[in-house]
């Protein structure tokens, strides 16, 4: 996941929507991949969307404070919308 992203970034990419909404736990690599993305994106005045997480997924992200670096929204379309404002 961690290439694929690089590739992104090194492609020029200033916002990343993460669509989460086939994922049912979230772990510590997951939430530091999002945590470095969010630092190399911030460089670039970009930005990390998560889109479709589930409750629980949501949860971990807002216990762990992942949401004051992340912009949460409820599916793609919202994200893409949010980044076009």
């Amino acid at each position: 996941m961690r290439r694929h992203l690089r590739r992104a970034l090194d492609d020029g990419a200033r916002f990343v929507v993460l669509d989460l909404a086939a994922v049912r736990l979230i772990d510590s690599t997951a939430l530091g991949m999002m945590v470095w993305l969010h630092k190399e994106l911030l460089d670039r005045d970009g930005r990390v969307y998560v889109a479709a997480a589930r409750p629980v997924v949501r949860n971990v992200l807002q216990l762990t404070s992942a949401d004051r670096l992340i912009r949460l929204s409820e599916d793609i379309d919202a994200a893409e919308a949010d980044i076009s404002a």
